[in-house]
């Protein structure tokens, strides 16, 4: 496992970057989208460590044949879904690699022409799709696992009723007294225990499949949303940018280029309807004397 995103040096300066310019949005949405991606890779180890320690911790045979086989059935799932964590382990270093390859064009970017270069903060929803499709992996090994869990828990009843049966039977075959399991029902099951590191990497999974879902949420708050600026424009009005109300394009207009350049003309803009809007109040005012004459 890699040095977590959060620590990385290139990471720390360009959330330095976006406090500076008072886009507090943008960096603590970056930052805990950061953070997410750490979270996926640890929660990976986390289900490769379990799986390790119990094929190491197998140790001995159980008395009852049912519990041979029932083992025998979690080892073998357990395997699968280990072979399953291996290309989401790629998948997240892929994520990883991409956002440091773009913090650092931002950064050297933003060194070069200024700060301005910032806004292409945007750019990074490009990572959604990466996002999307590890989600899906995930979704698959849970259901898998989920299925697994019913299937294996299903077993362990129908045995535990069987053998409950025969003992009956022999009882019964030999003028005794039969027993009412139900008075003696365990509030743990000998199954439940034997499931309990596969209902461990379920939860694990189901858990990675909420920290895709909240990074996804906040790659997306950091695309631009020139809808809402327009709307805050009238109240605002004024020449510097503040958070996403900005009138740059949102990301999925590809034939749009991103950079200082853009939003120095953004500036520009700004800088001149300004000026227009004091000489229309200056050439309004005498009217209103007027009027009040």
């Amino acid at each position: 496992m890699g040095k977590e995103l959060t620590k990385e040096d290139r990471i720390i300066e360009l959330l330095e970057m976006l406090s500076s310019q008072n886009m507090q949005k943008k960096m603590d949405n970056f930052f805990q989208f950061c953070a997410y991606v750490d979270d996926l890779e640890n929660k990976i180890a986390a289900m490769q460590t379990e799986i390790e320690q119990m094929k190491q911790g197998r140790t001995g045979k159980p008395k009852e044949s049912r519990f041979v086989r029932m083992k025998a059935g979690i080892q073998a799932e357990m395997e699968q879904l280990l072979e399953m964590l291996q290309p989401m382990k790629v998948q997240v270093k892929e994520i990883k690699d991409g956002i440091l390859a773009k913090v650092t064009d931002i950064t050297n970017e933003a060194k070069a022409k200024g700060k301005a270069v910032l806004h292409r903060m945007s750019e990074f929803v490009g990572i959604k799709d990466k996002l999307q499709s590890l989600q899906e992996n995930v979704q698959t090994a849970q259901a898998k696992a989920e299925h697994t869990i019913d299937k294996l828990e299903v077993f362990g009843k129908g045995m535990r009723q069987a053998n409950r049966k025969i003992a009956n039977t022999v009882r019964i075959l030999f003028d005794r007294e039969t027993v009412d399991y139900r008075k003696k029902e365990k509030k743990i099951s000998k199954t439940q225990i034997a499931l309990k590191p596969l209902q461990g990497i379920s939860f694990l999974l189901k858990d990675m499949d909420q920290t895709l879902y909240s990074a996804i949420q906040k790659v997306e708050g950091l695309q631009v949303e020139p809808k809402i600026e327009q709307k805050q424009k009238p109240k605002e009005n004024t020449g510097r940018v503040q958070g996403d109300a900005n009138r740059m394009p949102m990301v999925s207009e590809q034939e749009v280029q991103y950079g200082a350049d853009l939003f120095e003309q953004y500036q520009k803009k700004q800088t001149e309807s300004k000026k227009v809007e004091k000489a229309e109040c200056k050439s309004r005012q005498p009217k209103e004397k007027d009027y009040k004459r």
